[in-house]
């Protein structure tokens, strides 16, 4: 990487050496076909005609600030060789030939150059409201060249289904319990009816190796989620959840339930035991662009952890 930074260095430092020592030299100037692109937000792909053949690809960025706001991704040699293992800074890299390919949670591009004089930029989805913008730059030792793309936002997309699938084997249940204080201030014990379930959530997390798994719904879509497995088939909850990364907590599906216990003279610990169980399900979540109707599908597991509402207790300590 060393290298390919002083490559750029070397690059831009010849264009303010060179346009002043070689007056009497004719060189053709560096052009691209094209340095404004507007392109599709369903994705969309074009090829920009250099007319020399001497020249690197030597940065891509964000034009409103291109230090801070670079792109990371793999970067491939021309025989389609991975150069790392790990994401590669995009800003002033240096690529003579190759490819550069970026994917985020909610666009993403592949810019190659396999020809010498043709750059082909393919761009996937643009999921964000907004447009995406970026700048491929092209520099020979003379000139640098910026070649600025202008993404609309994708048409869209609205919930169609999901589907779940238990994982054999990630079914398994166990006790858990929570602790609740209490101070009986009067002179006698009193028998009071006990909340069993108060404060006690289903805990659930949708998660995916698909970067854009969580980009083509709005934050706010709701799905059905399971509840609990019997016989390795999924039971569904009758209360929709939000379709978003991360953990959440939900209502139990059950009606919570109290018991008559007695609350000794002076201070107590009551501690609520139940039965919890844990599972895991691969989902599938199928939804539908707003424009063209064509379906897409993304895939990941969901988690969950819920008490049981059969097996519980409640244990008075002073």
């Amino acid at each position: 990487m060393k290298k390919n930074r002083l490559i750029v260095n070397i690059v831009l430092c010849s264009l303010l050496l060179l346009t002043s020592c070689n007056s009497d030299v004719f060189i053709d100037e560096l052009k691209a076909s094209s340095t404004e692109l507007q392109m599709n937000g369903n994705g969309d792909s074009t090829t920009v005609t250099i007319n020399s053949g001497e020249y690197y690809i030597t940065s891509i960025d964000q034009p409103k600030n291109p230090t801070a706001s670079q792109f990371y991704g793999k970067i491939y040699d021309e025989n389609g060789n991975k150069i790392s293992e790990y994401d590669i800074p995009f800003f002033q890299y240096g690529m003579l030939k190759g490819k550069m390919v970026y994917s985020g949670p909610s666009n993403g591009f592949t810019v190659s150059r396999l020809k010498d004089k043709s750059i082909d930029i393919h761009l996937d989805e643009n999921l964000n409201d907004s447009a995406f913008k970026f700048t491929i730059w092209v520099s020979n030792h003379y000139k640098a060249i910026p070649i600025n793309i202008i993404q609309s936002p994708t048409d869209g997309y609205v919930f169609d289904h999901i589907t779940y699938t238990y994982i054999p084997g990630t079914y398994w249940t166990d006790y858990e319990g929570i602790k609740d204080s209490v101070n009986n201030k009067g002179d006698t014990p009193i028998v009071v009816k006990w909340s069993m379930f108060s404060g006690i959530h289903q805990i659930f997390a949708f998660s995916s190796n698909d970067k854009k798994a969580f980009s083509y719904l709005t934050k706010n879509q709701y799905v059905e989620v399971p509840v609990s497995v019997e016989d390795s088939v999924i039971k569904l909850s009758s209360e929709k959840k939000y379709y978003k990364s991360g953990e959440q907590r939900g209502n139990l599906p059950f009606d919570d339930i109290d018991k008559t216990i007695t609350i000794p003279v002076g201070k107590s610990e009551i501690r609520k035991i139940y039965e919890c169980e844990h599972f895991n399900a691969s989902y599938t979540l199928y939804v539908k662009n707003v424009k063209t109707n064509e379906t897409k599908s993304v895939s990941g597991k969901f988690h969950c952890d819920i008490p049981t509402g059969k097996n519980y207790n409640l244990l008075i300590k002073r």
